[in-house]
């Protein structure tokens, strides 16, 4: 797939780093310059410096091909401006944080596809939005949900066992591990083992069973 992602901090670095892993067509755009020249010699993506709200850098960096577009700048005015343009000329599918709920409002009606929270949202939840959408919104027709990170302990149940083995409580789904470093989606035969970050989807009301399994 073909990525923008807009703004370089912590979170949109890391979710550049698994992407690019992960062999998609990685673009990060970076309004500080000693960022996007750190990046440039960090990640193996393209990095361009500039201003994510300037529509010939979007077109530079592929917006028009674009499959997914996230942006994750610390300025909600600038979040729904760039929104805003690459509504008008690309169909690509549009994340967006912002922790700011009348700004949340406002992208849900120009039809951002996703409005998600930086206080409860890791790079590692963005990358299952954007490499499994149809997991994602399939599990959302079934009511109210969200992505939650467990982490194998030695004590855990599932250690040692693989993901057939691991009984699920009904209405939860693991749709990342990440083992040693690299994320996966887990496969019949995936094993877990001590320390393995594990992300789930599924309802409030059934992380506290999810959580005893790991």
């Amino acid at each position: 797939m073909h990525i923008i992602i807009v703004g370089g901090g912590r979170i949109g670095q890391h979710l550049a780093v698994d992407l690019s892993n992960e062999k998609h067509d990685v673009v990060v755009i970076e309004n500080d310059k000693d960022i996007a020249d750190k990046l440039a010699q960090e990640i193996n993506a393209t990095i361009l410096y500039g201003d994510g709200k300037d529509m010939e850098l979007l077109e530079e960096a592929g917006l028009e091909k674009a499959d997914v577009l996230v942006v994750t700048t610390d300025s909600d005015e600038s979040n729904l401006l760039i929104s805003m343009l690459a509504k008008d000329v690309s169909k690509a599918r549009i994340i967006v944080r912002s922790s700011n709920t009348e700004f949340s409002s406002v992208l849900e009606k120009i039809g951002v596809d996703r409005v998600i929270s930086p206080e409860i949202t890791t790079s590692e939840q963005l990358n299952a939005l954007i490499t499994q959408p149809d997991i994602w919104e399939l599990a959302l027709l079934h009511g109210k949900v969200d992505l939650y990170e467990f982490i194998v302990t030695s004590e855990s149940p599932v250690v040692g066992k693989t993901s057939d083995q691991v009984e699920m409580p009904r209405g939860a789904l693991i749709i990342v591990v990440r083992e040693e470093g690299e994320f996966h989606i887990p496969t019949s035969d995936t094993v877990f083992d001590e320390g393995d970050k594990v992300i789930i989807i599924t309802t409030p009301e059934l992380k506290e069973k999810c959580a005893k399994l790991f």
